[in-house]
């Protein structure tokens, strides 16, 4: 019997509430009497995306009984059109496994009956998988070389099919990548801003000579200029994508803002000669980049992936497991040795000492057995009976095993060198995280503290302070009680604190943060006056407990600014909560001066230096939490998920 989706969707323009959510048996629209069923095949499940000139749903083939793709197009200007029906005869002159099939009536016509506009509309197959935009947002410092490589690899065998065909891409990026679940292969998706090449008899006018489509960070000059684009083009942004899933930061982070080159090598470790094709396809003059697919593919079969070594606990395990199997040997000799010189003296010491031997090697082979596989040693279960059979076992044992041929010194040697690098490469980890977070430490510190001075000088010495503290006066009266504990222009100097503060751990940029000025500066400014409101309300009933309050409120608004790029609430809220934490301490055991905001509306130079020593302190614990959270708390939670 052939099956029926219990929910389905009306996407009629026309409908009021579009889409609408229908029962599975309907066949017309409860509401606006459209026919559910496009073409009486395709039924309308749910809406994947919108996305360019064109909606996307899922669909249920009522002939094929499978789930495809409809792609409708929203815009009905006739250039969109002219795109539209490119993709959709692009797409189905291709039969490849990288490019999502689409049959000869997958793209079809719907004349406006019900509806205020024709539909345009193009089925494709379905892709299950992600896309390596989702893939790359599981490793923060960028994928294993080893797995970028192999997409790579398939993406240039991709292109290859594509230019053959005359066909550029020209939106090649990370979220139009994406793998299949069953077969873990490449596919190339959203040939939206497909165009066939030009031939070079065939001349245009400037203004005709390209449609400016282009995706930034992605798209090369000439791309983004508007100029006719040959397939170095989509070489240029496989280039740019590659970069980003090495190195876990997207293209515009990397690049020089005058040479448009990207700095990315000193974040990864790729091989020199990988390194150099991916320089060589990020060229900004396409003449400077290689021409053809079959080239690069030539370059990356004569380019051998980054050696990489094993992990400490490989190496331990390794060097046990070598231990174990040499020892087993060693016991057998040895006992086999022992019972040769008693052999004289006493019949019954000769049979315990075969006892022993017996033991002796059922013992040492049980433990081998239990740790390699069982074609590497042979357990045997009688024990060997005479000094002959111990000799025959022993040297068996000594020219069947795998480590014969290699000395044991070496092998020992080996290990233990692989032990020092995993190591040596855990040490630099650790000391460049350490390295980072003091720098975030002082560098944070510093900047509160010129923060604090500026926003001091403006709040009590300048018309800005008495603007300020007149506003809050009008429209924020009930701040100004017998019980509040400061004048209004103490908001300029939060504020100037938080601003600094937050611009300058984005200009430092030691936790891999996108560098959004205005967002982390808008946001810690804010911050610190909602921590400044939150001081001057509660503080009365509160009374200094209520500064952990404050703190809490001013650097969850600053974390969340400062552009990280993934579990920003995470790392927010434990450097909010460790801050906080860390200032109910100090209260606690008396080491903060209570009396720290009691100042008088024109406060001394010296009280500046409580102001400032209070905000560096913020800023200082503040960094270092942010530190933990980042460099230790995700990796161990990481760790802990595989």
């Amino acid at each position: 019997m052939p099956y029926q989706p219990s929910v389905t969707l009306c996407i009629n323009p026309s409908d009021p509430q579009h889409p609408h959510v229908q029962a599975g048996g309907n066949k017309f629209c409860t509401t606006c009497g459209a026919a559910i069923a496009l073409r009486e095949r395709y039924i309308p499940l749910k809406k994947l995306g919108t996305g360019g000139f064109s909606v996307i749903y899922s669909i249920w083939d009522l002939q094929t009984q499978t789930e495809r793709v409809l792609k409708i197009l929203l815009e009905n200007g006739a250039k969109a059109r002219q795109l539209f029906q490119q993709e959709a005869a692009i797409l189905t002159s291709l039969n490849h496994p990288g490019v999502p099939r689409v049959e000869p009536d997958g793209y079809f016509h719907i004349p406006a009956s019900n509806s205020k506009r024709d539909l345009f509309c193009l089925v494709m197959e379905k892709i299950d998988g992600q896309t390596l935009e989702a893939i790359l947002d599981k490793y923060d410092r960028g994928c294993p070389e080893e797995m970028v490589r192999d997409w790579f690899g398939q993406a240039l065998e991709i292109l290859q099919v594509l230019h053959s065909r005359q066909i550029i891409h020209r939106d090649l990026k990370p979220s139009n990548l994406m793998l299949r679940q069953a077969t873990n292969r490449l596919v190339l998706i959203d040939f939206g801003g497909a165009k066939k090449r030009r031939s070079r008899q065939h001349s245009v006018s400037a203004a005709e000579s390209s449609t400016r489509l282009y995706s930034p960070g992605y798209s090369p000059p000439e791309q983004s200029s508007g100029r006719d684009v040959e397939p170095a083009a989509d070489f240029y942004a496989l280039g740019r994508t590659t970069i980003e899933l090495l190195t876990g930061q997207p293209p515009s982070e990397l690049e020089d803002p005058v040479t448009k080159e990207l700095s990315w090598r000193h974040l990864v470790q790729v091989s020199s000669s990988f390194a150099d094709l991916l320089d060589e396809l990020v060229q900004e003059d396409a003449r400077l980049r290689p021409t053809s697919a079959t080239a690069i593919e030539q370059r990356l079969l004569q380019s051998p992936p980054t050696e990489t070594q094993p992990s400490v606990y490989q190496a331990i395990h390794q060097l046990s497991l070598n231990g174990w199997k040499r020892s087993q040997l060693i016991a057998t000799y040895l006992t086999h040795r022992l019972a040769q010189i008693s052999k004289q003296r006493s019949p019954q010491l000769v049979n315990q000492m075969h006892q022993i031997a017996a033991r002796t090697t059922n013992l040492f082979a049980e433990t081998i057995r239990k740790q390699s596989p069982p074609s590497t040693f042979q357990t045997h279960n009688t024990a060997p009976q005479g000094s002959h059979t111990l000799r025959q076992v022993t040297q068996r044992r000594l020219s069947t095993s795998r480590f014969a041929s290699i000395p044991f010194v070496t092998k020992i040697g080996r290990s233990l060198a692989n032990i020092a690098r995993s190591l040596w490469q855990l040490t630099t980890q650790v000391g460049h995280a350490g390295i980072d977070t003091i720098r975030a430490i002082v560098w944070s510190a510093i900047a509160a503290v010129v923060g604090t001075s500026i926003g001091f000088i403006f709040g009590y010495f300048s018309p800005l302070g008495i603007a300020v503290n007149s506003f809050l006066v009008e429209y924020l009266p009930q701040l100004m009680t017998d019980s509040q504990i400061a004048t209004e222009a103490e908001s300029i100097v939060f504020a100037s604190a938080g601003l600094f503060t937050a611009l300058g751990l984005t200009a430092l940029g030691v936790f891999d943060q996108r560098r959004r000025y205005f967002i982390s500066a808008l946001l810690g400014a804010s911050g610190y006056v909602l921590g400044w409101l939150c001081w001057t309300l509660i503080t009365p009933y509160m009374g200094i407990w209520s500064l952990p309050a404050t703190v809490c409120v001013a650097i969850a608004f600053l974390v969340s600014g400062l552009g990280l790029r993934r579990h920003r609430f995470f790392h927010a809220t434990v450097a909010a909560v460790s801050t906080a934490i860390v200032f109910t301490i100090l209260v606690r055991l008396n080491l903060f001066p209570a009396l720290i905001f009691h100042l008088s509306p024109q406060p001394s130079w010296f009280e500046l230096q409580l102001y400032a020593t209070f905000f560096g302190a913020i800023a200082a614990i503040s960094s270092c939490c942010l530190g933990i959270s980042h460099y230790i708390l995700i990796p161990c939670w990481r760790w802990l998920q595989r």
